[in-house]
């Protein structure tokens, strides 16, 4: 198990990947490269944001490098597109939100995209309108449940209810 309880997935063709959600995510990225609609599709890309280096403030102490590690990238219209896939908008790490703001920095002329999944659809947080369809979905679907919610417990309240009645009638 990963963070926020992922399960890793073993495919047999191209490796472990961190959830079932980018495993999906991966395969839906092939059939659009089968179509011609990407290419050049590889997983797990590094970018470098800080190369090692040497404090001299401490006795020359040895700094490690810093990557940023790409779930997926392909070449969309010409164009690098690097795709980082999370479960959904709450599994993003304050770590991930650092390493994502440094890589857009520095690598200003690559398209950037963040993938979330919600209700079989997929949706690209880095989109304006996208972004907000899912925050909208998600709304709503609290809503329903939190009206099903009440709904059951209005209906246990009015059984209760209506036992009390009965036993004080015998």
């Amino acid at each position: 198990m990963g963070k926020y309880s992922s399960k890793k997935v073993n495919d047999p063709q191209w490796g472990e990947f961190d959830s079932t959600t980018e495993h999906k995510f991966w395969l839906e990225l092939l059939k659009q490269q089968e179509k011609g609609e990407i290419a050049n599709l590889e997983r797990q890309k590094p970018f470098l944001l800080v190369p090692a280096f040497k404090d001299s403030h401490y006795e020359n102490k040895a700094i490690r490098k810093m990557e940023y590690v790409s779930d997926m990238s392909f070449i969309r219209d010409g164009q690098l597109v690097v795709v980082d896939v999370k479960g959904s908008l709450y599994n993003i790490t304050n770590e991930s939100k650092v390493k994502i703001k440094m890589f857009k920095y520095l690598n200003q002329d690559i398209r950037f995209e963040l993938i979330v999944t919600y209700d079989g659809r997929w949706f690209n947080l880095e989109d304006k309108i996208q972004k907000k369809e899912y925050t909208e979905l998600i709304k709503q679907k609290k809503l329903e449940k939190k009206a099903k919610k009440e709904a059951r417990e209005k209906a246990k309240s009015e059984k209760l209810t209506t036992k009390k009645k009965s036993v004080k009638r015998k």
